[in-house]
């Protein structure tokens, strides 16, 4: 049978039901958001940042470049005359140094945070035809096949996958999660509230939960 490409924000709380959730464990919600990182020596995407005396240099040789190019194409023009503003951030994942426990999400596709009454965990989809066959097929064949259930009927079933645990912790092992507010640059949404969520180390994870109240 044909089978389209799983997707957390559909297809994760049968599979949490499935293979992770304990007998009388109550969930509470799932969050597939990627997070935007606000940690030392990382970039918002997660990417660690090359040592300083690397990136002092690339900015002495590519600085001149990139200023050429930007207002050669016009893109200064574009950027006075936008004045557009972007949803507020769904999750942050912020910690004082790079291998912070949070930092574990970094670079994970098909991941998801999921809470309920006795757990806070981090859990990455890892699809088993995937597995199977990454040693028999080759990268070209690879592709396609995900590009094939990428595009595959809505009403098909989601391929089978793993839950890989990348994240996981008791409730009572984390400080009882608390309501903060954050300040948002460019977004429809100036400041704005977070659930918190402390790891054992300080780092830790911010969900959104609303606007603040003015």
């Amino acid at each position: 049978m044909s089978h389209r490409r799983f997707h957390p924000d559909n297809d994760a709380a049968d599979a949490v039901r499935a293979q992770w959730l304990a007998p009388h464990e109550r969930l509470e919600w799932i969050v597939s958001a990627s997070p935007v990182f606000k940690m030392t020596r990382r970039r918002k995407t997660g990417k660690l940042k090359r040592p300083l005396p690397v990136r002092i240099l690339l900015w002495t040789i590519g600085l001149p470049i990139y200023v050429f190019v930007y207002f050669a194409s016009g893109a200064h023009e574009d950027a006075f005359d936008s004045g557009s503003s972007s949803a507020p951030t769904n999750v942050f994942a912020f910690g004082a140094q790079p291998h912070c426990q949070a930092a574990a999400v970094a670079g994970l596709k098909k991941g998801f945070w999921v809470l309920t009454d006795q757990r806070f965990a981090y859990l990455q989809a890892v699809s088993e035809e995937d597995a199977a066959n990454g040693s028999r097929l080759g990268k070209l064949q690879r592709s396609a096949d995900r590009l094939r259930k990428e595009f595959a009927s809505p009403s098909l079933p989601p391929e089978q996958v793993r839950l890989k645990r990348i994240l996981e912790f008791a409730r009572h092992q984390l400080p009882a999660p608390q309501l903060t507010e954050r300040k948002l640059s460019g977004s429809t949404v100036p400041r704005a509230i977070y659930e918190r969520f402390l790891l054992q180390d300080g780092s830790g994870f911010d969900f959104y939960r609303g606007p603040a109240q003015r």
